[in-house]
């Protein structure tokens, strides 16, 4: 009977690590019979690897293999949020490869199998197991004990949680914020990160009512010019649902209330994030010293892995 297997390859930044001497981790359990996180080069010590694999055998198809890798695949997302640690899945990368006559090339020179070593998730059968091929890709590291990546990773699959298309996003731009070096460039991936979490709901009916009155004036004002009627009526109409900053204090105050971050409620801080943020961008003067920025995006960092990271019950982790 056919044997297939998922591989999840992805990156971890510069800056932090997962703290496990061996190069290889066994991480079977109830979520998966056959599962591992092996360092992308042989020999390697996770913890000094930057390149690492998920995989899991045992599939009766491909497409098997591939569904229990992406389950898995986000399992391994909320553990890594939990762990305050970004990862590159090759989601915005190119995942350019071998072509077909190439590989061709390669098994006859090699007399194996070859595959594209893909950035992200792929799916093969097990066994003969197939040669992998890749092209040429492109501090201070804070390290997670192994145990606690375990736990966390254990728990996360148990639960079954899917990410939402939502908190995907969020958490690539979450990681994103890792790989810049620019303190401005990550206090903005981060504070995109909570934007892409908030649903902003419609406003009281009184409001709508009004911001529908100011509307009808702005239609009918014959003494503005036509572009500029236009231009305050795509304006009022955003004022249909609540803002950003109302969105995002709700959001915050909902799943992580009662944290505290730079020593302020994490709805309070997060604002201030946001209004920093504003200021980077719009060059407020006196313009955010680099200390200010830098500190800020330290500890939104930390809000925005709890943030992604609170749709699950992490107490026995």
């Amino acid at each position: 009977m056919a044997d297939f297997t998922f591989r999840l390859r992805f990156r971890l930044p510069e800056s932090t690590a997962l703290n496990i001497e061996e190069s290889s981790l066994d991480l079977s359990g109830a979520h998966h019979p056959s599962l591992s996180l092996v360092a992308d080069q042989k020999e390697t010590p996770i913890k000094e690897a930057k390149g690492l694999v998920l995989k899991g055998a045992g599939h009766p198809s491909m497409e098997a293999a591939l569904s229990t890798g992406e389950r898995l695949r986000d399992s391994l997302t909320l553990a890594l949020a939990y762990c305050r640690i970004g990862a590159d899945f090759g989601d915005r990368g190119g995942r350019g490869g071998f072509t077909h006559y190439g590989l061709r090339m390669l098994e006859e020179s090699t007399g194996h199998k070859v595959l594209t070593d893909v950035h992200g998730l792929m799916a093969f059968e097990t066994d003969p197991p197939p040669k992998l091929a890749r092209l040429g890709e492109p501090t201070l590291v804070l390290g997670t004990p192994a145990e606690k990546f375990v736990r966390a990773l254990a728990l996360a699959a148990a639960t079954g949680y899917r990410l939402t298309e939502r908190e995907r996003l969020s958490f690539l731009l979450f990681t994103t914020s890792f790989f810049e070096r620019a303190p401005e460039a990550r206090l903005l991936f981060l504070v995109m990160s909570v934007e892409a979490l908030t649903d902003p709901q419609p406003r009281p009916p009184a409001v709508v009512a009004h911001v529908d009155t100011l509307m009808t004036l702005t239609r009918n004002a014959a003494s503005l010019p036509m572009s500029e009627r236009q231009s305050l009526l795509g304006s009022l109409n955003w004022l249909h649902q609540e803002s950003i900053r109302q969105a995002s204090r709700g959001l915050i105050s909902s799943r992580i209330g009662g944290n505290t971050y730079d020593n302020m409620p994490g709805p309070d801080f997060f604002l201030r994030c946001y209004d920093l943020r504003s200021d980077v961008v719009h060059g407020a003067q006196p313009y955010p010293t680099r200390d200010q920025v830098g500190i800020a995006a330290a500890n939104l960092e930390v809000l925005v892995a709890n943030l992604i990271a609170s749709c699950i019950d992490w107490a026995a982790a």
